[in-house]
């Protein structure tokens, strides 16, 4: 199915009443010849002899691009007509939470939610979201569903995972195993979330299947509780991005600060004011695109999703400019690293741009005081024995730090941040 899309193109080119045209290059030579396909900025043309051309969609004339994106898309509406909606066997309807699907010859179950553009005509990244309360309602995906409207998501949530159930690795990989097996989901692009208990399920997914390669983790550092082992550090595997979300004030905090310095500066660990609580659908948002454009990045077989992919970054990059800019030059210079397109462009100019914004510079200052902060004062905790006390020098040098970001979020962050966390919870 992830060929439907470059099949029909073909087809649709091939029966064109178009046949020969002219075809001009970017720099004026003319050539002609018909079009054969088009996939993924790859154009190729056959002449009246037979011989074919492939070449890049950049090296036409702005008119012969214009002219492959208007068939490209009238493809892509055939084949999403053709194609429809349903997963044979699968009781989930585009834009609804599912109810309870039972795995294929298992005792586990999960709910689904399919974003409203879902189609059958490709493959789609896939999101597995566990709770520490475990997911009977499927309401645990409700924050996620922005994200995956813009990004074209499928999510995924297991029923019976939750903190003291002792078969909660067996229920997560049952679960992935069935989704794999029956949605049109594709391989190495996924990623595992969810909170407290739950994010510490994402860890052990990813590390348990290989096509789980990005970890959002909200509430919780790596260390996992394996079915029949004792707690211990995930092992994940090599590439394994992750991004955290945590309170200030979370009571997992510390615990999360000191599995980030073993992921290193590349993956991101990202406080909001807060106790132990779930990060909101915005926060998540920004988590999913992130993780999302790494694991393009290093798989270049998504190369056919990446342009949607940088579209859907660039309208967030616009959103979030106004109100956290700093959160649009961060995803603005990420993604234009991606490839070399008119919108990785557009972004690296959005970045270049908003790198000279005075709310973006402090936030890079602000980042750099809270790692500070942090590496003073959480080492010496874990899991076990989170910081419960009060100290007045780490509540000095959060006051003192956070004097410098006086009316900024980063003031109110890095005050709760000096503060003492609630006792740690042993489940």
């Amino acid at each position: 199915m992830r060929f439907l899309i470059t099949f029909l193109l073909g087809l649709l080119f091939l029966s064109a009443e178009d046949g020969m045209r002219t075809w001009t290059s970017n720099v004026g030579s003319t050539i002609e010849a018909e079009l054969r396909t088009f996939s993924a900025g790859k154009v190729t043309l056959i002449t009246e002899s037979g011989k074919e051309i492939e070449l890049a969609l950049s090296a036409l004339s702005d008119q012969d691009q214009a002219f492959i994106q208007e068939e490209e898309l009238k493809a892509k509406e055939e084949a999403r007509k053709n194609a429809g909606t349903e997963i044979i066997g699968i009781a989930a309807v585009p834009g609804q939470i599912s109810q309870a699907i039972q795995c294929d010859g298992s005792e586990w179950s999960y709910h689904a939610y399919l974003p409203k553009g879902f189609h059958m005509a490709q493959k789609w990244p896939v999101c597995f979201v566990m709770s520490a309360g475990g997911g009977r309602s499927g309401n645990l995906l409700k924050r996620y569903i922005k994200a995956a409207e813009r990004f074209g998501v499928i999510l995924i949530g297991s029923v019976e995972s939750k903190n003291g159930f002792q078969k909660s690795q067996a229920a997560v990989e049952a679960m992935a195993k069935d989704v794999y097996k029956r949605f049109p989901v594709e391989e190495k692009f996924a990623l595992a979330s969810g909170m407290s208990g739950g994010s510490r399920m994402s860890y052990l997914l990813s590390e348990c299947n290989e096509n789980v390669v990005g970890v959002l983790a909200c509430g919780s550092g790596s260390g996992v509780y394996p079915d029949n082992e004792a707690y211990r550090e995930s092992k994940l595997r090599p590439g394994t991005y992750v991004y955290s979300l945590v309170g200030t004030n979370c009571f997992n905090r510390t615990g999360t600060f000191k599995s980030h310095k073993a992921f290193g500066d590349h993956c991101r660990l990202r406080f909001f004011p807060g106790k132990h609580v779930w990060a909101n659908d915005d926060l998540i948002e920004e988590g999913v695109a992130r993780i999302l454009g790494e694991l393009i990045l290093k798989n270049k077989k998504l190369v056919t999703y990446e342009e949607e992919y940088l579209m859907a970054l660039a309208q967030l990059v616009s959103d979030l400019e106004e109100e956290t800019p700093w959160e649009s030059h961060y995803l603005a210079a990420f993604g234009a690293q991606i490839n070399d397109s008119d919108v990785a462009k557009r972004l690296g100019s959005i970045a270049e741009r908003l790198s000279s914004n005075d709310k973006v510079k402090l936030a890079s200052e602000a980042e750099k005081d809270i790692h500070q902060l942090c590496a003073a004062f959480y080492e010496e905790y874990n899991y076990f024995n989170g910081d419960t006390e009060e100290l007045p020098a780490r509540s000095k040098m959060a006051k003192s730090l956070s004097q410098k970001y006086a009316g900024s979020p980063y003031e109110n962050i890095l005050s709760l941040l000096g503060d003492k966390s609630p006792g740690a919870k042993k489940k």
